[in-house]
């Protein structure tokens, strides 16, 4: 790493882990990152430029480069979203007076430090390279400048087999380290062989890609997938949309949806599903460049999935769910298609969002009497800069 000795701590469990980020993250919540330091090499990084171009740079490279176009002429230009560089000496993220300094290139050994390091005095293990360099340019447009809202860790029981194969099954380990932001982006720091990731990732397309997997994955075992649902379906175009709360049970959400199609409903209960991932999947119909979009709903029992598929200014949005509508308790039966309309995306948004809000805004925070049902609750009435800004 470095021919310095650098004296701090190295975190081998997740318990562990957690109990200091536990502790650090009174500190560090609602304060801005000002700036990002590396020491040494970035050793590959990927990006995506204003044009929507994904860039590509190596270390032994002095350009950019389209990967599309990776033979030809190097560009100028620089990624400005969804960069990931990979690195192999410390990082340190600025959070005014406080700086978190970490080198995480062993899977579950994270090496991390609080005010230790001096951004200027330490001499990196690479000839010939700036001992330390400010990387804030690649992440102003989503991470720079951002209020920190949480730091968690993905806890796993699996060891990595390329780079951990001393660990064994069962340990209590954990993989990546997140930085979530109040915008809806989150900093992602990994280990990566022997290589620690820092990749920025807007948190719609975690949950767009994890409801769309759940979708293929529970479409192929049906005897008549969701595709040929929606093939034989025909959707009515309709200006006719009212998204009520038809019951609310503190961060439990009985959605009503009334359209010149019918009446349906869907449970978004707390207990099975993170609430604001609703939010995610507005964010995603706004911002995404996928033309489908995708949320899923275990309904603690019924699975229901939301899909949209944009089409201009309109979407065709479907409600599908094997929950049996409108039945005295929750049952199931057959997959069916609930609502199948074409609409005006805006319209829908809108309608959407200020269901969420409204009922948010009536909700006395008193009746939250533990700490993880009050945060689902912190994290809806936040709600989304993105959806306002398109709003």
């Amino acid at each position: 790493m470095s021919n310095c000795k650098w004296n701090t701590k190295n975190y081998y469990t997740a318990k562990e882990l957690s109990e200091f980020l536990g502790v650090l993250k009174k500190e560090l919540i609602g304060k801005p990152l000002d700036k990002i330091m590396i020491r040494g090499h970035i050793y590959t990084s990927t990006g995506i430029d204003e044009q929507e171009n994904r860039c590509v740079k190596y270390a032994d490279e002095n350009e950019w480069f389209v990967e599309e176009n990776m033979y030809e002429e190097p560009i100028s230009t620089s990624p400005t979203h969804n960069v990931s560089l990979s690195l192999d000496e410390p990082l340190v993220l600025c959070f005014g007076n406080i700086h978190f300094e970490i080198n995480y290139c062993e899977f579950s050994n994270a090496q991390i430090g609080l005010n230790t390091l001096t951004l200027f005095e330490e001499i990196s293990c690479i000839d010939s390279c700036l001992t330390w360099k400010d990387i804030s340019k690649y992440y102003t447009k989503n991470i720079i400048g951002q209020k920190l809202s949480d730091i968690q860790i993905r806890r796993t029981c699996h060891p990595n087999e390329c780079v951990s194969h001393y660990r064994k099954q069962g340990e209590d380990m954990y993989d990546e380290i997140i930085f979530v932001f109040e915008n809806g982006y989150q900093l992602e720091i990994s280990s990566d062989t022997d290589y620690m990731n820092l990749k920025e990732t807007p948190i719609w397309q975690i949950v767009q890609d994890f409801s769309k997997q759940t979708w293929n994955e529970y479409s192929k075992n049906e005897k008549i997938t969701f595709e040929q649902l929606i093939e034989t379906s025909i959707p009515i175009e309709t200006n006719k949309l009212n998204i009520t709360i038809a019951n609310a049970y503190y961060v439990d959400l009985e959605f009503l949806f009334e359209t010149d199609y019918g009446k349906s409903i869907f449970w978004l209960a707390e207990a099975v599903n993170t609430p604001a991932h609703l939010l995610r999947f507005l964010e995603a119909i706004i911002i995404s460049k996928e033309d489908e979009i995708y949320f899923y709903c275990e309904e603690e029992g019924p699975d229901t999935f939301l899909f949209v598929k944009k089409i201009n200014d309109k979407i065709r949005f479907i409600h599908l769910s094997q929950r049996k509508q409108f039945s005295k308790y929750i049952e199931t039966e057959a997959y069916k298609i609930r609502q199948d309309i074409i609409t005006d995306k805006k319209n829908f948004i809108r309608t959407f969002y200020s269901t969420i809000k409204n009922v948010i805004k009536n909700t006395d925070t008193k009746q939250y009497t533990c700490n993880w049902m009050l945060n689902q609750f912190i994290e809806l009435q936040k709600g989304s800069p993105i959806i306002e800004q398109y709003l």
